[in-house]
């Protein structure tokens, strides 16, 4: 645990919202990526990651520090969106929705090229993210984790609450599907 968490957490058990500020801000750029890249809409985004932060705030004291705030907060994001696409789903039928915001948490961030460079790259993160969405939500949890916030497969692991091996597995199978979708749209 950082130095200074476990204080920062005894505070916010004692009522002190300020403090609870301290220890979400570090991760609030990781987590509503996260959170963006699994909803594909901003805005659905931003209320999952309203809902996430309350209940951190709420369920706090059920923090048992077996694994790191980051880890729990994680579980917490992943649960919620899951749960939140999921009635989104049963409320609407499905469909995809391109948002530039979240292909930009994709992209590389390589330097300008020529505009037809440009024009291409941008159909080709476009395609990807299609295809991304069209995932499952674990294995685009996965997916996003690993290939966007880098994390390791141990992180990964601690984060969603399962074991390496699973992690791998989901890695290894959503990646083939990444594969097969983009080769279909390809044709």
């Amino acid at each position: 645990m950082p130095p200074g968490e476990q204080e920062l957490i005894q505070r916010c058990l004692s009522g002190d919202s300020a403090a609870f500020e301290q220890l979400v801000e570090p991760l609030r750029g990781r987590i509503f990526r996260l959170i963006c890249v699994m909803m594909s809409n901003e805005e659905d985004a931003a209320d999952v990651y309203q809902e996430v932060l309350l209940k951190t705030w709420l369920h706090l004291d059920q923090f048992r520090q077996k694994s790191s705030f980051t880890s729990w907060m994680y579980s917490i994001a992943v649960n919620t969106t899951i749960k939140r696409r999921k009635q989104r789903t049963r409320m609407r039928s499905r469909h995809l929705e391109t948002d530039d915001e979240v292909m930009t948490a994709i992209e590389d961030g390589s330097p300008v090229a020529h505009p037809g460079e440009m024009a291409d790259r941008h159909e080709r993160i476009e395609q990807l993210h299609m295809a991304v969405e069209r995932l499952s939500p674990m294995h685009r949890a996965v997916v996003v984790l690993r290939e966007v916030e880098d994390l390791s497969y141990e992180e990964i692991a601690e984060d969603l609450g399962i074991s390496i091996g699973t992690v791998m597995s989901r890695l290894h199978n959503a990646r083939k599907k990444l594969r097969t979708l983009l080769e279909e749209d390809a044709s």
